[in-house]
């Protein structure tokens, strides 16, 4: 345990090694947090180090001090040039990360720039030291000015547990090596993280031998009450009751969707008391008014916000009194995340629970346990050779020669990934992304950019690893601002065409449609509800460990199969998470067992499983499992966010991804190892 003196002794040398950047990043505060303190002498001394430490304990500042304090003590130093990159995974957490960082710096002498796909900023000439970005922005400055980025010294990887295990965190881990290929120097590489159980995987997939500062929990207390909402208009009811009641004037509601967000803002917003008080933030909604809500909400004394997981992150909102989560979070970490954000600067953090029925209700049971006890249970994908197939295009554009070579890709990919993709991968993977019009042969082993290739250049669309959404962007009619983007059906389209009215809900209002072009709508303001209108995005995935515990927490067995009766027929409870559950579909259609698609938990049953189905059997199982694979690999593969970019993948790189994300054969022993038992799945019946 370290001692007064000792902790006294360790403040002074940190103080002594950061001379430069001290007074401006921690003499307000007058003492350093454990993670700060720990940080500074492994950064300062130019190790790889990533800092894990809960919500709001001040791990970016950890990072940044040191790291500015390297910038600042460098007599040589390059003037003109970035010299520092802060990669933050959203736009919305750059401004907010700017907004925390730019004044302290200010005082340093240091000037930071922001470059996002809302910021341009000329990094060609007299560049800020210190940049902060996107891994698409990354992406693009490499691509097209990576003589640019030849003086950076270092890198800060912001909240980087946002962006592992996704397809833009795949991205991210060739672009660093792609920069280190091009720097003067390695440069140093520091990670801000939440605090993890696999903290030290994640800097091994990001960083070169680090250091790692693990810091726990402060221990605050969980004050959580859970109540059954059946509708939204009831948990609109317990979340306005609870304002009024004036024991939280400041509260934070959590939705799992953004036309949830909708309607409860319309609810809400339909009480005399509440006008004026409440708040909508999702990301359908443009910038500026995500932005005018943050600001509002920040200032308000007293307030509602609803939001999706666009709040779960660090975007200052002040402080809140109370979250409210409705329905459960997809996972542990969002749990963490949302209830985070809970009266940050008090002892105990105050959370209201809203369960629709009986099983939500125990869902948000057991997130809390696994949160309390630390168990994340992370739903980790395989490198997605999707980003490859990005990169290679990215990589294309950034050659002064304008071509692409399997060994020239090969060369600037991390090393795990070279061990998994050779050479000869890469080039079955360029000769595919021929036959889909990224690319055009030269010879047998370069290629140059193809039509669709050159289309994306220069429209600024060959950077993201995202999935885009058929929505349009909807405009006030009388202003002319964006207010975002919706998902308008033929029939709507066609009814505003016959003289019908046409009402969307956007931001917590009504909007009267006036009229549509081929991809704008121009809206006015007016009173009464209206539905949402917005693309289906695919449900967040179930990690097979954190189902497989929830079936524990209801006291079935690791390989017990739960047959329920129940009104409408029998509701097989299997519990094997997003991924298994997909084979188990398959499994289940092809027998003629079920005749719709299940979830991470249920597959409803068209009738009762037999010995002769051979569900006991192995080989069986798998063959039929890879079968499945093979004739649904488009879907299974969108299911896992594979990115845009899967269609020019070879089908022996697609099919060899899924075998590795969905292991048919472990799937096959662990279901051939069930026991099918006949009887309540949980305590409670839940609502259908």
């Amino acid at each position: 345990m370290t001692s007064p003196a000792d902790t006294l002794d360790e403040l002074r040398a940190a103080r002594e090694a950061l001379r430069h950047t001290w007074h401006a990043f921690y003499a307000r505060f007058g003492n350093l947090r454990e993670a700060q303190r720990l940080a500074v002498a492994p950064v300062v001394a130019g190790r790889d180090t990533l800092v894990g430490a809960p919500t709001a304990s001040g791990k970016t500042e950890a990072l940044m001090a040191p790291l500015a304090q390297r910038l600042l003590s460098r007599r040589d130093a390059p003037t003109g040039q970035a010299r520092l990159l802060v990669i933050s995974p959203t736009r919305a957490l750059c401004n907010d990360l700017h907004r925390r960082i730019e004044p302290p710096l200010r005082q340093c002498k240091l000037k930071v720039g922001v470059r996002t796909g809302d910021h341009s900023l000329n990094i060609t000439r007299d560049a800020p030291p210190v940049i902060i970005t996107t891994p698409e922005s990354l992406d693009s400055m490499l691509s097209r000015w990576p003589a640019s980025l030849r003086s950076v010294e270092a890198l800060l990887l912001d909240e980087i547990h946002l962006l592992d295990g996704t397809a833009r965190g795949d991205q991210l881990r060739v672009l660093l090596e792609r920069l280190e290929r091009i720097c003067h120097t390695r440069p140093q590489r520091c990670a801000a993280s939440a605090t993890l159980p696999h903290a030290d995987e994640i800097a091994r997939r990001y960083l070169h031998d680090p250091e790692l500062i693990l810091v726990g929990s402060a221990g605050r207390g969980l004050d959580a009450r859970l109540v059954h909402t059946p509708e939204l208009a009831d948990a609109a009811t317990d979340i306005a009751e609870t304002f009024l009641s004036g024991e939280s004037r400041k509260i934070l509601v959590f939705a799992n969707a953004r036309a949830q967000v909708e309607t409860l803002v319309a609810c809400l917003s339909a009480h005399p008391r509440l006008a004026g008080r409440i708040f909508a933030h999702h990301g359908s909604l443009s910038r500026s008014v995500r932005l005018r809500t943050e600001r509002r909400f920040l200032d308000a004394p007293a307030a509602i916000c609803v939001a999706t997981m666009t709040l779960e992150l660090g975007i200052d909102i002040g402080d809140v009194d109370r979250v409210v989560l409705v329905g459960p979070p997809p996972n542990v970490g969002a749990l963490v995340q949302r209830v985070g954000r809970a009266n940050r600067r008090g002892s105990v953090a105050h959370v209201t629970c809203l369960a629709s029925d009986d099983f939500e209700a125990l869902r948000l049971e057991h997130l809390l346990v696994c949160a309390d006890e630390g168990r994340l249970f992370e739903d980790s994908v395989p490198f997605r050779p999707s980003v490859l197939a990005q990169q290679a295009i990215s990589l294309l554009f950034q050659s002064r020669h304008n071509w692409i070579g399997a060994e020239v890709l090969h060369q600037r990919l991390p090393a795990a990934v070279q061990s998994t993709y050779s050479p000869h991968d890469l080039l079955d993977l360029l000769t595919a992304m021929c036959d889909a019009g990224y690319l055009t042969p030269l010879n047998g082993q370069r290629f140059a950019a193809g039509d669709r290739a050159l289309k994306m250049y220069e429209h600024g669309l060959m950077h993201a690893n995202i999935d885009d959404t058929p929505e349009i962007e909807v405009f006030d009619e009388t202003t002319g601002e964006l207010l975002g983007r919706v998902a308008l059906s033929r029939k709507q389209r066609e009814s505003l065409g016959d003289g019908q009215e046409l009402g969307l809900s956007l931001a917590g209002r009504r909007r009267e449609v006036v009229r549509i072009t081929q991809d704008q709508v121009f809206v006015d303001s007016a009173s009464g509800e209206a539905p949402s209108a917005f693309f289906a995005r695919q449900a967040p995935r179930y990690a097979f460990e954190l189902a497989r515990d929830l079936a524990a927490f209801l006291g079935i067995g690791h390989h017990e199969l739960r047959v329920e009766r129940w009104t409408k027929g029998a509701r097989l409870g299997h519990f094997l998470g997003t991924r298994w559950g997909l084979l188990l579909d398959g499994i289940l259609r092809e027998r003629g067992l079920a005749t719709r698609p299940g979830n991470a938990f249920f597959h409803i049953l068209k009738r009762d499983p037999e010995v002769k189905d051979g569900l006991d059997d192995v080989e069986r199982i798998e063959r039929d499992a890879r079968a499945f694979i093979a004739r649904e690999s488009e879907r299974l593969a969108r299911r896992l966010d594979i990115g845009p970019f899967y269609d020019g993948l070879p089908p022996n790189l697609l099919r060899a991804w899924l075998d590795e994300a969905l292991a048919p054969a472990d799937f096959a022993r662990h279901l051939a190892q069930c026991e099918w038992i006949e009887g309540p799945i949980f305590p409670v019946g839940p609502d259908d």
